[in-house]
């Protein structure tokens, strides 16, 4: 290539690798971080540290370094951004032939940039994907990834075929961007960047890398060492409503993916990551009580909007529950209709006996069928004031319930919400 960029080592020539490390408020990991790079054996390399704004000594620590090695870059964000956007800084920067992400509270193993590189000059790859061990930072337990190991390691494969081994064959896959070695030109060619706002970012950077590649070199070996820290945000609850919000961003351009005529991924593949990650928006959500209830109105509205276009997906992976103030509800009214008698009326029917309470009727809007035991809405005569109904639809829930309240009802349960 005439573009490279090289670094003379006697008679070798080595591409110049930009190492990109988001920073924000690390000052005890910072350090350990850089040192793991700096101690690389592989010598031609930038390293963009991109600091967003940090408040603790982060930014003294990187200038101290900084002072000891010219390799290594600061750039400042003028607010702070988040993660994505510190990423996609570095990217605008960097200028090696290949790019390496690394957080700054982790660190890599000295041959990881050497074995990599020597992995993408001789395979000519687009992307070159390790693993990586998980380690409590006080001395607990550490866990190897082993995802990589279900793979053919001496085979070079598509995108593609990795989406399709991943998520049709269920073989799963890391979708940690730290865990690649990227040619710079195939993202830039494929404009692909980090979705900004969002959690889960990789997800997303991830599914782009492989939409588009078309060679991807796997190493088996676990060169990037992650720290699980006891501090962790991720456990808070406002970090659970941000990942909520953020699995509904990737579920709803995943949809769209799924509609594109050309599509340049095979529809098995996608209908079934969009499974997997609406597994993961599930497990969210069937935390939404802790939930505050604004929040909980504004998620119930985005979630129903994605579920609802895509209702062929979702067969069997949207569970209903009652909550304690469901319960308390139910058991302070004399009077229970379950409003819809299909599937879901049965489901709640059954959810009900479960629970102790055994008097319910069905109503319908409308008994074309005549079935037995179902009474259309208009023609019940409960006390609207001693009367619970619930909601058994989810795609029709809002018109179902503002016909309930034409009849003079105002006590609503939606077992999905």
């Amino acid at each position: 290539m005439t573009d490279r960029l090289f670094h003379e080592t006697g008679a070798d020539e080595t591409p110049l690798v930009s190492v990109i490390v988001p920073v924000y408020n690390v000052e005890e990991y910072v350090a350990e971080c850089l040192d793991s790079i700096l101690s690389q054996t592989y010598r031609n390399i930038e390293i963009l540290c991109v600091n967003d704004q940090s408040a603790d000594r982060s930014p003294d620590i990187l200038a101290q370094y900084r002072k000891k090695d010219d390799r290594i870059r600061i750039i400042n964000n003028r607010e702070n951004r988040g993660l994505s956007f510190s990423r996609n800084a570095g990217l605008l920067e960097a200028s090696g032939e290949y790019v390496l992400f690394i957080d700054s509270d982790d660190h890599i193993d000295p041959d990881t940039v050497e074995k990599c590189v020597e992995s993408a000059d001789k395979d000519q790859t687009d992307l070159v994907v390790f693993s990586m061990v998980n380690y409590e930072e006080d001395g607990g337990k550490e866990e190897q990834l082993k995802l990589l190991s279900k793979y053919d390691a001496q085979k070079v494969y598509s995108g593609n075929e990795i989406l399709y081994e991943a998520y049709v064959n269920k073989k799963d896959w890391p979708v940690n961007a730290v865990l690649c070695l990227y040619r710079r030109s195939f993202l830039a060619e494929h404009g692909i960047t980090f979705v900004e706002g969002i959690l889960h970012e990789d997800n997303l950077f991830s599914y782009l890398c492989l939409k588009y590649s078309q060679r991807i070199r796997l190493l088996p070996i676990p060169f990037y060492h992650r720290r699980i820290r006891s501090n962790s945000i991720i456990t808070s609850t406002h970090n659970l409503l941000h990942k909520t919000e953020s699995m509904c961003v990737i579920v709803a351009f995943l949809k769209e993916e799924l509609r594109k005529e050309d599509q340049t991924v095979d529809e098995r593949i996608l209908t079934e990551l969009l499974r997997a990650k609406l597994k993961i928006l599930l497990a969210y959500y069937l935390k939404i009580d802790s939930f505050p209830k604004d929040f909980k109105f504004r998620f119930k509205e985005s979630y129903i909007e994605i579920i609802s276009v895509s209702a062929g997906l979702y067969n069997g992976y949207l569970p209903l529950k009652l909550t304690p103030e469901d319960m308390a509800l139910l058991r302070s009214n004399d009077n229970v209709l379950i409003y819809g008698s299909g599937k879901t009326g049965q489901a709640v029917a059954k959810l009900l006996t479960e629970r102790d309470i055994q008097s319910y009727r069905f109503v319908v809007t409308h008994n074309d069928g005549d079935r037995e035991n179902v009474s259309m809405i208009d023609d019940v005569k409960e006390d609207p004031q001693n009367t619970v109904v619930i909601i058994a639809s989810l795609y029709h829930g809002k018109e179902m319930e503002e016909n309930a309240r034409k009849n003079g009802y105002a006590k609503f349960i939606h077992p999905y919400f």
